[in-house]
């Protein structure tokens, strides 16, 4: 959804004489046009910390020490989220997971006592 409203492609642009048509002036002049900016450092997408998490490990990893390792590598990710795209990841085919029905620890919430791997 993109907010627009279709009948009208509101909110638009407003020029100089629709503001002097309603008697608003603007508060500071527009900045002058700068040069080219940098494009911004691209910051490693959370689906791909999650990958090469996975792949460094080159075994199945339990899910709560995933979650620590990505937030380790610079994600800044709650941990619903994390658990959210591990299982779009896994319905998509990219990620293996089996359940540790013998788990003798407790795993923090809101993790399970899950292991997660990827797809060769």
């Amino acid at each position: 959804a993109t907010g627009a409203d279709p009948l009208t492609g509101a909110p638009s642009p407003v020029d100089a004489r629709q503001l002097r048509e309603v008697g608003v002036r603007p508060a500071a002049p527009p900045a002058p046009a700068a040069g080219p900016a940098a494009p911004p450092a691209a910051e490693p997408s959370l689906e791909g910390l999650v990958l090469d998490s996975l792949r460094a490990a080159n075994e199945p990893v339990r899910e709560a020490v995933l979650y620590e390792r990505v937030l380790a590598r610079g994600a800044g990710t709650e941990a619903e989220a994390f658990i959210a795209l591990l299982e779009r990841l896994s319905t998509e085919g990219h990620l293996r997971v089996s359940v540790d029905h013998d788990a003798r620890a407790a795993e923090p919430e809101p993790f399970a006592p899950r292991l997660w791997r990827v797809v060769r």
